[in-house]
């Protein structure tokens, strides 16, 4: 008698991913870079206590440097924002999370509670299902 193992189904992913967005960390310095001086202009104009800052030895160059960093910062942001958006990172079980325990000894919510339970408990099994089948529709597919 055999026994016939079968290979766990591993999602492919795109190898150059991270060499992405290390180019993109590298395009949005060189953005910074460049909006970073008229970042400081404007901030010059707004803000009196800067320009006393500008007068000091080195001045103007950090004040740019730290208007660079923080415009990086806020590209790489809304970068892993709209990533993290984009992928979908959603939970299957999620729903699991938002039942509480009821707080008092209350009959009622006991009842409630464990009954939502059992609904998501079901919910899940069935889910379980769901995915095995369509995982094995797609090894039978190879």
């Amino acid at each position: 008698m055999s026994v016939v193992k079968q290979r766990e189904y591993k999602r492919k992913t795109n190898p150059y991913l991270p060499v992405i967005g290390l180019l993109l960390a590298v395009i949005f310095g060189v953005i910074a870079y460049f909006v970073a001086p008229s970042l400081v202009d404007i901030l010059v104009e707004n803000f009196s206590s800067i320009e006393s800052r500008l007068q000091e030895e080195n001045g103007e160059r950090n004040i740019t440097i730290a208007a660079a960093v923080a415009i990086w910062l806020v590209l790489m942001s809304v970068y892993v924002i709209l990533i993290t958006i984009a992928s979908g990172g959603t939970s299957y079980f999620e729903d699991e999370q938002q039942i509480l325990q009821p707080r008092s000894n209350d009959p009622k919510e006991i009842k409630a509670y464990y009954s939502k339970r059992e609904k998501m408990l079901k919910k899940k099994k069935k889910l379980i299902k769901e995915l095995a089948a369509e995982e094995k529709r797609q090894q039978r597919r190879r």
